[in-house]
């Protein structure tokens, strides 16, 4: 099952691309900008200065303004300017109730302006509040799949192959072994022993079903280990509901493949052969189901 997993996942990766983390720091992402910020209430001027300070440490030559929209309107002018100079501003303002109104502004031609803009205007608020500290922030994007594996037949039908020949084999295999005992207490007379003692033909069997699919539970529990560690993602978190969905086939599994192991002992007087037996019918019918639509 691991290597079946680990195949698999192998097989997907290829076609999965990974991006470094992306520190969002203005000055070394930008470079030099401008920038600018509006505060005309002598009650925030301490805030303000915060923000102009921070914007200033940032490599962000930084002005104020009496209008925001104005300013912009103008510097817009010259076009390849505003699309590679200025970057953030802020405006630092409170509303007619009395509120404080922050607000961050950036210029959305650049990619990671918006989240740079929040972070200097946070950071300016947390240097006022505490009168120091810093805020960093980071962009992690998560691996992106290329489209075209959508579209690559050789590698589904890999990964289906990979699948429908590993899971029956282990479900097979762990059939199999429920064949060993009855077979070995039929040879050495043991289980005619135990019958002449008394014990009823029922109970016997019920005994050793029930210890049977309590190993066969264990054993499936151990088995959806490798989907925990090769397909979280397909397991866990908002799809938690498939690992339920999977032991409960699997148990389902155990209920109905025992009695069949008890029946093919019957057919058999050496483990060995019993065993390799119902390995190759198991598997065999496991592969043929996978791959009826």
């Amino acid at each position: 099952m691991c290597l079946c997993m680990y195949s698999i996942k192998i097989s997907s990766s290829q076609y999965r691309t990974e991006y470094d983390p992306l520190k969002m720091d203005i000055s070394s992402v930008y470079g030099k900008t401008d920038g600018f910020y509006y505060s005309e209430r002598p009650d925030l001027s301490g805030l303000a200065d915060s923000l102009k300070n921070v914007l200033d440490s940032n490599k962000v030559s930084v002005q104020k303004v009496p209008d925001p929209t104005h300013f912009v309107l103008n510097y817009g002018k010259d076009i390849a300017k505003y699309y590679k100079k200025i970057v953030v501003g802020g405006a630092i303002d409170r509303d007619p109730s009395g509120a404080l109104n922050l607000t961050a502004w950036y210029n959305d031609q650049m990619h990671h302006s918006m989240p740079m803009a929040l972070l200097l205007m946070h950071t300016a608020l947390l240097q006022n509040t505490v009168n120091g500290g810093r805020i960093s922030l980071t962009n992690a994007p998560l691996p992106e799949l290329q489209s075209r594996y959508s579209n690559d037949i050789g590698g589904q039908l890999m990964v289906t192959i990979m699948a429908t020949v590993f899971v029956p084999l282990a479900l097979g295999f762990l059939s199999a072994s429920f064949t060993l005992v009855p077979i070995h207490e039929r040879a050495t007379k043991a289980k005619l022993l135990q019958l002449m003692s008394g014990i009823p033909a029922v109970m016997y069997w019920t005994a050793m079903f029930l210890w049977d699919y309590l190993v066969h539970c264990i054993a499936c529990i151990f088995m959806i280990t490798p989907y925990a560690i090769f397909a979280h993602y397909a397991f866990f978190g908002k799809h938690s509901i498939s690992t339920s969905t999977s032991l409960l086939l699997m148990f389902l599994y155990g209920w109905s493949s025992i009695p069949f192991s008890y029946l093919a002992s019957f057919v058999f007087s050496k483990g060995n052969s019993g065993f390799a037996s119902v390995v190759g019918f198991c598997a065999t019918a496991g592969k043929c189901s996978s791959f009826y639509p």
